[in-house]
C-alpha cells in the first residue's frame, strides 16, 4: 500500500460552511487514492483543532503486514 498525507493549516477550515476538504478528496480519488482519515496534528486550547492530516491510500500488492492483520494475526 501507498499512503498520501495531505496536511490542512487551516484555523477556519472546521465552519459550517466549509468544502475544501471535498476539493482535496476529489483531487485524490482522481489519481486513484481512497480517503483513509484525518488525524489532528494541532490542536489548541480547548480542543480547537487547527491543523490536521487527510490520509490517502493507494492499492498495490498487499505486503507482510496485509497479509497478517486480514488472518487476524495482529
Amino acid at each position: 500500500m501507498k499512503y498520501e498525507y495531505v496536511n490542512i493549516k487551516n484555523a477556519n477550515f472546521f465552519t459550517a460552511k466549509s468544502f475544501e476538504h471535498r476539493r482535496i478528496i476529489d483531487e485524490y480519488a482522481k489519481k486513484g487514492y481512497r480517503f483513509v482519515c484525518f488525524i489532528p496534528t494541532t490542536i489548541e486550547g480547548y480542543g480547537r483543532i487547527t491543523s490536521f492530516d487527510l490520509v490517502f491510500e493507494k492499492g498495490g500488492a498487499p505486503d507482510e503486514t496485509d497479509r497478517m492483520y486480514s488472518a487476524g494475526q495482529i
